[in-house]
This record gives structure tokens, C-alpha cells and sequence, in this order.
């Protein structure tokens, strides 16, 4: 393989261990809003890889400014939740440029890196704390900087992205990960901790148990398609439905056994299966020659999910439920709008 595909697995696995890291790291220090406070700081990093579309020196630029914020990480949260936004923007943009044309790299091996990167993150933030920004930062930085002389690429700082227009596909691709990201993160802090209690002691035997939920969660998901397709012969269409339907169900369970984390653990599992659905969205998309950008709106998703969760735990601090039914009702809302977009494309069509 190229230095490049080194470069881009490496990102990708630093990628998963700051996002969980950082996750746990706020839940244990501090409390679940503040967790949910950097998982938002996280990801408004996708938000500066597309629509801002920083260029290969901006991401090193940023990771040089994130290097000289570590120092202070631990004085003030604003200057932590700044850092991470930084660190996980370089990471981000710097993936994106580094990212294997010829041969690209295989699916499988992206998300085996990816899934180890968010075991590693868990258990690195339960015992190192917020202290794992510190190797992270070290290391993407070096990485990032080290791509500049190797890399052709001649390119404005930013190229903002002019793609905003939703179109129909683009608002389902949106509801979709609003439904995953109002959960995700306030389940991990269940399996934690279960139904939030007093004590928020994490040792390292809880980070174990919960990294292999959230692992066996993602490998659920990333196996929909072939579940779905393979399997049981859905149709895009049904996937997406008959998938939702499953995730909303799951959901619900996960509300009603939210202080039973072994429950909650399975319902997380068995949900992905109909999560991973996302891959047919993005068929039906290129069916109906979507004019929407599908990443930038799954970037939106991401970061309106996380808001919608962190508010939710705000305003109702003692309804722990709340998040799981906010992502039960987003679930819900992707099912009628890829019934509405289906239908009007169908007519259009006849």
C-alpha cells in the first residue's frame, strides 16, 4: 500500500479514538450533558471537512493551533471543547484529501479500523482521561504535516461547498442520522452507568464491557446490507422502511429497559441491523440522481442529533428516556419522508 493509505488508516484510527475518548472522558469528569457538550465538539469537525472543505495545509495549520492549546486543555472546558473541535476538523479534512484513489482502500479494512478506533477510545478515556488528546494530537499532527511534501494537491485553504440544497433524499439522509446521533452517545453513558446513578466512578472493567456492546453494535450496523439485500432480498425501498420500523421498535425497548444494561446492550445490537438500512438511502439517492451533497447532509445529521440529545438532557435531567424516544420519533419521521419522496418520484416517473 501507497504512504498514503497508511497515513489515511492511521487518521481513521485516531478518528474513533478521540470520538469516544473525549465521550467518556466528559461523562466520568464531569457529567452527561458535558459529554454530550464534546461529542458535539467533535463533530463539528465533519462540519469543517465539508461544507468548509479545508485544504491538507489548513488541517496541518489546524493541528499546529491545537498543539499549542494543550497546554491550557485542562484550565478551562471552552479551551478543551475548543481543542477537540480543532483536532478532530484536522483529522477529519486531512482524511479527506488523503484518502486512496487507486486502489482505494477496502471497505472491510476501513471499518475494522474505525471500530477498533472507537474500542480503543473508550477504554483510553475511562483510564487516561482527557489526557488522550495529548498522543492523538501528537501523532495526527505529525502525520498530517508529514503528507505535505508527498502530496500534489495545490488548493485554496477553503473551498466552501455550495451543495446545500437538501433535496428530497437529502432530508431523509438527514432525519436518518439525526435519529442515530440522539441516542449513540447518551447509550454509552447507560451501559456506563446504568440509568444514570450517583455514582460515576468508570473502571476498567466497565470501559471492557461497554467497548464491546458499542463494538458488537457497529459490526450489527455495518452488516444491514447484508442482512437486508442478501439475506432477505429487500428491495432499497423495503430496507429502508422495514429497517426504521425494526430501529423504532428497538428503540422503544431501549427506553423501557434503560436500567438494565445487559437489555440494553442487546437492543442496541439488534437495532443496528435495521440502522444499517443507511446504505439504501444512498441507492435511492443515486437512483433518482439526487442533486443533494448526501455527506454534507449526514454531516448536518450528525451535528442536529447531538444537539437535539444534549438538549434533551437538559431540559428533562431526571426523564432519562427522553433521548431514546427523540430518536424513536426521528426514525419514525424517515420512514414517512421516504414514503413522501418515494411516491412523488414515482409519479413523476409515470
Amino acid at each position: 500500500m501507497k504512504s498514503h493509505t497508511y497515513r489515511y488508516l492511521m487518521l481513521s484510527l485516531l478518528s474513533g479514538v478521540l470520538e469516544t475518548s473525549v465521550v467518556i472522558a466528559g461523562f466520568s469528569h464531569f457529567n452527561l450533558a458535558t459529554g454530550l457538550a464534546f461529542a458535539l465538539a467533535y463533530q463539528v469537525g465533519c462540519l469543517i471537512r465539508n461544507p468548509l472543505n479545508l485544504s491538507l495545509r489548513g488541517a496541518a495549520f489546524l493541528q499546529a493551533m491545537a498543539l499549542l492549546l494543550l497546554p491550557f486543555m485542562l484550565h478551562n472546558t471552552l479551551v478543551l471543547l475548543l481543542l477537540v473541535s480543532f483536532i478532530s476538523g484536522g483529522i477529519q479534512s486531512a482524511r479527506d484529501w488523503l484518502t486512496p484513489k487507486q486502489p482505494p482502500v477496502p471497505v472491510s479494512i476501513k471499518r475494522l479500523v474505525r471500530v477498533t478506533g472507537f474500542i480503543a477510545g473508550i477504554i483510553c478515556g475511562a483510564i487516561f482521561d482527557f489526557e488522550t488528546l495529548v498522543p492523538v494530537s501528537l501523532i495526527s499532527c505529525l502525520v498530517i504535516w508529514t503528507a505535505i511534501p508527498t502530496s500534489a494537491i495545490r488548493t485554496r485553504w477553503i473551498q466552501i461547498n455550495r451543495r446545500w440544497r437538501p433535496d428530497g433524499y437529502g432530508w431523509v439522509m438527514l432525519v436518518h442520522q439525526i435519529h442515530y446521533f440522539a441516542y449513540a452517545y447518551v447509550l454509552i453513558a447507560h451501559l456506563l452507568n446504568p440509568g444514570l446513578r450517583e455514582e460515576t466512578t468508570i473502571t476498567l472493567r466497565d470501559a471492557g464491557a461497554v467497548s464491546v456492546w458499542f463494538a458488537l453494535g457497529w459490526l450489527s450496523y455495518i452488516s444491514g446490507e447484508t442482512v437486508q439485500k442478501r439475506i432477505f432480498g429487500l428491495s432499497a425501498r423495503a430496507a429502508v422502511i422495514l429497517g426504521h420500523v425494526w430501529v423504532v421498535i428497538c428503540l422503544l425497548f431501549m427506553a423501557a429497559c434503560i436500567r438494565n444494561p445487559h437489555l440494553l446492550g442487546m437492543a442496541w445490537i439488534l437495532g443496528g441491523f435495521g440502522g444499517g438500512s443507511v446504505y439504501a438511502i444512498k441507492e435511492l439517492a443515486e437512483k433518482r440522481k439526487c442533486k443533494a451533497d448526501i455527506e454534507l447532509w449526514e454531516h448536518y445529521g450528525h451535528n442536529i442529533g447531538v444537539m437535539l440529545a444534549l438538549t434533551s438532557v437538559i431540559l428533562f435531567p431526571i426523564t432519562v428516556e427522553i433521548p431514546f424516544m427523540v430518536a424513536a420519533i426521528a426514525a419514525t419521521g424517515t420512514i414517512l419522508l421516504l414514503v413522501v419522496f418515494e411516491s412523488k418520484a414515482r409519479s413523476d416517473e409515470s
